[in-house]
């Protein structure tokens, strides 16, 4: 299920063109304004109660058929977010160069990441998920049918420089990325962790 809800998060994340390699920058105190630590007395503290245990029933394990669920959707999920990444990184190359709309390399490029988006879709709908995954499988039968929104109209719409079209395509892929964040807290809540 770990492996599961984290090629939904990279999923989510590649759709959402995120990258943060920085890390928080913390402010240092000089030495000079730092206080000294006031120095400790021997005072005998009172212990602290520790809270009691809670009754905790286990988790019961997946089923088999869930199981098998989680297998298919793997290598579906990892081919879906090869295709976001390769097609949010050829539209942030046209956007940075225009020019590439007509490059017939990048016009090659653009429709193997539609194609290997559509496959995804494909798959997804050919797989029956156990009762226990319904949800999931739901959310994830819309966020392929925004998919194919995208690789039936994307290519017309870039031909023609159809900015509604355009803009429709886009609302798509954030469409896809809400449904993939709700499959992944459906996830969350529907197996125990394993």
């Amino acid at each position: 299920m770990i492996k599961i809800l984290s090629l939904l998060a990279a999923s989510l994340f590649l759709l959402s063109g995120c990258v943060v390699n920085e890390k928080p920058v913390q402010e240092e105190k000089p030495a000079a304004l730092e206080k000294p630590a006031a120095p400790e007395q021997d005072k005998e503290k009172a212990p602290i109660a520790e809270p009691a245990p809670e009754d905790l029933a286990p988790e019961p394990a997946p089923d088999a058929g869930e199981l098998q669920y989680l297998d298919a959707i793997s290598p579906i999920l990892n081919q879906m977010a090869a295709g976001l990444f390769d097609f949010g990184t050829l539209n942030l190359e046209a956007s940075q160069d225009p020019s590439l709309l007509t490059d017939p390399d990048w016009i090659s490029e653009m429709a193997a990441s539609l194609v290997l988006l559509q496959g995804t879709s494909d798959a997804l709908k050919a797989l029956s998920p156990p009762p226990e995954m319904a949800e999931v499988h739901s959310l994830l039968l819309k966020a392929g049918t925004e998919i194919e929104y995208v690789t039936e109209n994307y290519p017309a719409a870039i031909e023609n420089g159809d900015l509604i079209a355009i803009g429709k395509c886009t609302e798509a892929l954030v469409n896809v990325g809400m449904y993939l964040e709700q499959a992944t807290e459906a996830l969350g809540t529907s197996l125990p962790s394993y």
